[in-house]
């Protein structure tokens, strides 16, 4: 997306929005152009806004309206949406890191123990408040199946370590729950932010959120490779309520990486950076 773009239909839109809300259209945001998503950053009545544009499609927008429909204490606030955009208050703080105070990580254990609490039916993005894109989780998993031909391409794994990666996603352990949950979908330390106004953690990115086992939503304390991500792990599955069976989280690392390599097909810096991925997470599925 280029700045052309945002000029001739972007910066449009944002002003039109700001005077459908009786605010000022002549604000000049800050504009902000992160993982393809365009957002703008804005100032009114002493109040910090985001402006976000869908990256893909007005889907992505109605699950944030989920997720703030269903979790308040732990979204962004939204004043406003239609199919191109939404606006939400902007948290003000700190990104988490392997900085981060122990007792924030320990908060977010908690957090996402109530997160997961609620049961959704099926797998994928959500649709509804309660239903998701897929019945079952061999429909879901079918597009990643499908994956494999890219890797088969790639040539950088032999066919028997192919096979056996094939095997592998189609046959993934057990949950400890065997009951969906709804997750976030996304998180890593960019979506955890201490707020400055609530001195805990919040939760922003919401446009993943899905139907999954629980495991899923704890891919990124598997997968970092810090050396302290060893005792943060251990701190926020201490805090954590519910039981989890870390074969899967494993499972849904190799699951994660393999589901990246359609969409970023045609770019050879990120498909190398995938290839050399799943050479890391080769011990997982070569057994």
């Amino acid at each position: 997306m280029t700045y052309k773009f945002i000029n001739s239909q972007v910066l449009p839109h944002f002003k039109k929005v700001l005077t459908g809300l009786n605010w000022d259209p002549n604000i000049e945001p800050e504009i902000l152009i992160a993982r393809g998503h365009i957002i703008f950053k804005f100032l009114f009545e002493n109040k910090s806004y985001i402006y976000r544009l869908a990256k893909f499609s007005h889907q992505q927008i109605q699950r944030q309206i989920i997720a703030s429909r269903l979790y308040k204490e732990f979204c962004p606030e939204i004043f406003y949406f239609d199919e191109r955009c939404i606006i939400e208050e902007y948290i003000s703080g700190d990104n988490f890191t392997h900085k981060t105070n122990y007792e924030l990580w320990e908060q977010l254990g908690h957090i996402l123990s109530t997160l997961h609490k609620l049961k959704c039916n099926g797998f994928g993005d959500l649709v509804s408040s309660n239903n998701s894109e897929f019945a079952t989780f061999e429909d879901f998993i079918q597009d990643n199946l499908s994956n494999i031909s890219l890797i088969h391409k790639e040539q950088f794994l032999s066919k028997e370590k192919i096979k056996k990666l094939e095997n592998f996603i189609s046959n993934p352990p057990p949950s400890a729950d065997l009951n969906t949950k709804i997750m976030h979908g996304d998180i890593w330390p960019q979506n955890i932010i201490h707020s400055k106004k609530t001195n805990k953690p919040m939760l922003i990115d919401w446009e993943n959120i899905s139907s999954n086992y629980r495991e899923s939503d704890f891919i990124v304390f598997s997968s970092y490779k810090h050396p302290d991500i060893h005792k943060i792990r251990e701190i926020v599955f201490k805090s954590y309520k519910h039981p989890l069976n870390s074969d899967l989280i494993n499972y849904f690392i190799v699951f994660k990486a393999l589901s990246r390599y359609e969409p970023l097909q045609n770019s050879r810096e990120l498909t190398n950076y995938l290839n050399k991925k799943i050479l890391e997470l080769v011990i997982f599925f070569d057994k």
